[in-house]
């Protein structure tokens, strides 16, 4: 999946996750993307960097969205849609939701956000960080 729609798809979650919250919190998840120790451990051992305090950041954040839900496309030969990923983030690599491709509502949800060209629903610092990275990698 292309790095654009990639960056739509995962702010996208950030909406679902946290509403662009940089702090937010739920039990052991945290950051904009209500991330998971487990994540960043998984990420890790597949010889990555990555440290906990990336979750609370939207760079490290998509960085470890993007290397989870690559590895998990690739290991299990998904398509690559925003519904595979939102499954895979969702509710597990493993989960039948992405190994089979189920709609659910939490996928159905971030594919109706990510229909919104205009970003309305988008948070002020998402919308400031999304800009910042396209100047950054036109830049490039």
């Amino acid at each position: 999946m292309p790095e654009s729609q990639l960056l739509i798809l995962f702010l996208a979650i950030v909406q679902m996750e946290s509403s662009g919250d940089l702090n937010a919190r739920n039990g052991s998840a945290l950051g904009p993307a209500q991330i998971q120790p487990a994540v960043v451990k998984d990420v890790q051992a597949w010889g990555h960097k990555a440290s906990l305090s990336d979750r609370s950041t939207l760079n490290g954040s998509f960085r470890l969205f993007c290397l989870y839900t690559d590895r998990w496309v690739a290991r299990h030969r998904l398509p690559d849609t925003p519904q595979t990923r939102a499954n895979i983030w969702r509710h597990g690599p493993n989960s039948r939701y992405a190994l089979r491709g189920e709609s659910t509502k939490y996928a159905l949800k971030v594919e109706s956000l990510i229909k919104d060209q205009q970003l309305s629903w988008a948070k002020p610092n998402c919308l400031k960080w999304l800009n910042d990275r396209r100047k950054h990698n036109l830049g490039s």
